[in-house]
């Protein structure tokens, strides 16, 4: 068997039936082909959603700007993104309960204040700061105190569906930054969804590190070809 019919094997063994490893493989070489595999797969689906973007005349929201410096580019796209979105997806998906928790709670404190800030037509400003740590509070004590009879649950029978559900989140995540909305910016998020399969999977296969890897040369590369005018 190759490295390539490995690496590939695995990863469709994988998608049928996600689920935590055991043991952690380490192996940049794989690593490094399913990026290749990964990436390509990602440009040619960028570029059929990109016409039809085209088509219906809709519009891009870049975070950062093309016309930033390189090196601006390359540090908040090519590293400080991955870093950042790899720990809120995916640290916490090789059976790690508090790290979900914490996450849990944060986006619930989130909730909480900007549902008080849009109810509070005065003081709005302070209203949300104060609802959010409270409910933060709540949510992370009653989770961590319950975080080992959550564990096996969530990262048992309920893995794949978990693990399916934060490549979605991941893909949603992107819906941003398009002008359109609705159901129809589902469409544009293709490339990302790809992307967030496959960095889950590098993720619980080879570890943390290999996933902010892949995730960043993925950017980093992006950048560049956009840079080139590719």
């Amino acid at each position: 068997m190759t490295l390539v019919d490995r690496a590939v094997g695995d990863l469709i063994a994988f998608l049928r039936r996600p689920r935590p490893f055991e043991e952690k493989r380490t192996h940049w070489g794989e690593v490094a082909i399913l990026f290749a595999i990964g990436f390509t797969l990602i440009v040619t689906v960028a570029t059929l959603v990109g016409r039809f973007e085209a088509s219906m005349g809709v519009e891009r929201y870049d975070l950062i700007g093309e016309d930033e410096p390189l090196w601006q580019q390359y540090l908040i796209v090519g590293l400080l993104f991955p870093l950042g979105e790899e720990w809120v997806f995916r640290y916490w998906l090789d059976r790690r309960p508090r790290g979900l928790i914490l996450i849990v709670a944060i986006l619930a404190g989130l909730a909480a204040a900007m549902i008080v800030s849009a109810c509070s037509a005065a003081g709005a400003v302070v209203a949300g700061p104060l609802t959010f740590v409270p409910v933060f509070a709540a949510v992370l004590i009653i989770g961590l105190a319950n975080a080992d009879k959550l564990s096996p649950f969530i990262f048992g029978r309920f893995f794949p569906i978990l693990f399916w559900l934060t490549a979605i989140g991941f893909a949603a995540l992107h819906m941003t930054n398009f002008s359109a909305g609705g159901a129809l910016t589902a469409l544009f998020v293709g490339p990302q969804l790809i992307a967030g399969i496959l960095f889950g999977y590098v993720r619980l296969r080879y570890g943390f590190a290999e996933a902010v890897a892949v995730h960043a040369a993925n950017n980093s590369l992006a950048v560049s070809l956009i840079a080139l005018g590719i």
